[in-house]
Parts: structure tokens; sequence; C-alpha cells
């Protein structure tokens, strides 16, 4: 049940953005680092009648997800202003939820693509008709007829360099019911920023878009997230803290928990009505001895099923700062190895720090 926090409500700040990965403990994850994707094989010189775009590969920051063959993430930026968060639906089955792609691998196509120049978008749009990186990847997944075939996600995502700013945008391949949207019905929520005073505070979860923002109560934990991150950075501005003081109130709004207590011995199933209910989850389950499962198993081929059973909770922190001239902060606090340990804070934090390439 992860988290992810948005907030255009700082002065100093575009965007500030904060998230919680909730995982199986066990599950191999690579720590936030700067990597480049590899050529595609596939790849080809383009047809010699159409323009040659100017293509500059994307230096990538995220931390990366081993256990599917897409090595996808769940959150990343690139020094060409791409930003990305991804969070799962609530599905009805660990079938549906596994699905036969990987969610990682949607959000790693949106980092990994060839950027395109404002000029090669105008000749390919035609006069007069506006385009940008944003608008065609949405028209990309809307036309995407096996996108069904994907777990149901929230995606905010956004281009921040100065010629293809479009801001940030929230999609979800999922409606209300929690079954797949199809072509024109998928979900995209536009996010503005706090130029023009209207600074706002989103927190989007394992709920549908749909659910959270036009249907229904927010769970416990989104409106909780949202109420602390604001009342955060409110407290942060009176008390004229400097940047290091403001990342760690973010971490504490990320370490709040108010999750009911099962017994010991309760499994991490048993809580999956209760995780809405806390935005940090602490490691619960019980510690299982992991081993590759037969190729027999149900979704043994797309993900091992040991990495889904153990212990469960809060594996990876991030906070995120986007300043207004182009500069980016990303801390990220991984809290557990893949035994469940908890971590040295020594261990646990990396920080990185660059300006937007415009």
């Amino acid at each position: 049940m992860c988290i992810a926090i948005l907030t255009t409500t700082h002065p100093a700040y575009r965007y500030i953005i904060i998230n919680n990965r909730d995982e199986f403990l066990s599950r191999p994850t690579a720590p936030a680092t700067w990597w480049t994707p590899s050529p595609s094989p596939s790849s080809s010189s383009p047809p010699t009648h159409l323009p040659v775009p100017s293509i500059k590969i994307p230096h990538i920051l995220s931390a990366r997800d081993l256990a599917r063959p897409a090595h996808g993430t769940w959150l990343g930026v690139t020094k060409e202003g791409r930003v990305a968060v991804l969070t799962n639906c609530l599905e009805k089955s660990c079938a549906r939820a596994v699905g036969l792609r990987s969610r990682g691998g949607i959000i790693k196509g949106w980092l990994t693509a060839e950027r395109t120049t404002a000029t090669a978008f105008s000749e390919a749009a035609g006069e007069g008709e506006e385009r940008s990186a944003v608008k065609d990847f949405i028209e990309e997944l809307r036309a995407d007829k096996d996108l069904g075939s994907v777990g149901g996600f929230n995606l905010l995502f956004g281009d921040l360099s100065e010629s293809q700013d479009d801001g940030l945008v929230i999609i979800s391949n999922r409606a209300t019911d929690s079954e797949c949207c199809s072509g024109d019905s998928v979900v995209v929520r536009k996010i503005e920023d706090g130029t023009v005073g209207n600074g706002q505070t989103v927190a989007v979860s394992n709920m549908t878009l749909a659910e959270e923002f036009d249907e229904g109560e927010k769970w416990k934990k989104i409106s909780l997230g949202e109420e602390l991150m604001a009342k955060a950075v409110q407290e942060s501005l009176q008390a004229s803290e400097n940047e290091n003081a403001l990342v760690e109130r973010l971490f504490d709004v990320l370490a709040t928990d108010t999750l009911p207590r099962l017994p010991a011995d309760a499994s991490a199933e048993a809580y999956l009505g209760l995780f809405e209910e806390s935005i940090f989850v602490p490691a619960v389950g019980k510690k299982v001895h992991h081993e590759n499962h037969d190729q027999a198993d149900w979704n043994a081929t797309l993900l091992d099923p040991s990495y889904m059973e153990g212990l469960y909770g809060t594996q990876t922190q991030t906070v995120i700062l986007i300043g207004y001239d182009g500069r980016v902060r990303f801390i990220a606090r991984t809290l557990y190895d893949e035994e469940g340990r908890p971590l040295e804070k020594e261990k646990s934090d990396r920080s990185f720090e660059f300006m937007v390439e415009r």
C-alpha cells in the first residue's frame, strides 16, 4: 500500500514529492543510483523519408526492481527533467495484481523514452497543434490495446524541461470498479504548480483516481498524508528552517505510523484491510525461507512467488525537491536489507543533487 504525496505550497519549490514504497522485504531491489538505458536490440535507422529528430538518451536516477525482467522502478527522475512516481491500484486477486506486464515497465518507458526536440514535435504535430512529450505518452497509453494486462496503477508524471513543460499530471488505467479503463476513458488529472497562488497538496495511494477524487471517502493514510504534508511545509516556513531541516520534517511525515496491531503471529496478508490506515507500515508478518518455486506456479514466469510472502512493510522512503530554477534534490532512504534487517542510517540514505538540463 504505497503512498505518494505532492505539494506545490512551498514558495521555494515548484514541486515537493515524497513517497513510501511498501513491499515484501525479500523482493530484490537495487538502491537509487544514476543509470543509462541499454540500446534496444530491435532499434534500427529511421526511414529516410522522415525527419530525424535530435535524440538525447536520458540519464536516470532511481532505484530499480530486480524481481521482474523489466527491471522497472516505482519512482525516478532524469537529468532532462522527467519525473514519475507510480502506485498500484488495489486489485481483486493476486494474479491481477501482478499482471502479465510490469507496472515498473510503464514508468521505465516514460523515463527512458528518447527525447524529441520541440522542432520535431512541431513538424510532427502540424501547424497550430500543440504537442508535448506528456501528451504523446498519454496518447500512446490510450492507444495501447493491451493495457489491461498491466496491474492497476496510478502514475504521477511530467516533463519539467523548459521546451516541453506541461507540469505534472496523474493518470490511471483503472476505473472506479477496478476494471480496466479502455481507450479515452484512461483517467487524467492535471496538477498545477504554485506560480499563480493556487498551491495544493495531493496524495495518491492504492485507491483509483475516480474513487479518491470523485466518490466516497478517502483512505485515512491519504487524508492524513495530505494534512501532515501541508502542515510540515507551513511549520517549516514559520520556523525559517533550512532545506535539511525541511527534508527531515518530510521524512517524519513518511514515518507516521497509525497502523492497528494484530497478534504477533499474524501474517502480512492479515493486515491487508488495515494498511490503508497508516502512512508508514512497519515490518509485519512472518519471516520465511526464500526459495525458487517451480515454473508451474500460477505466476512463476512473471514473478517468483516467494517474493510475495514473508515480512512486509515500508521498504524505501524518498523525498524529491524541485526548485523553480530547475535544481533537483533527491534523497532515498532504504530501511531494510533483503533479510528484513534494519539498516543503519549511514547505510540507508543516498542523496543526489543536480540541475535540470534545459
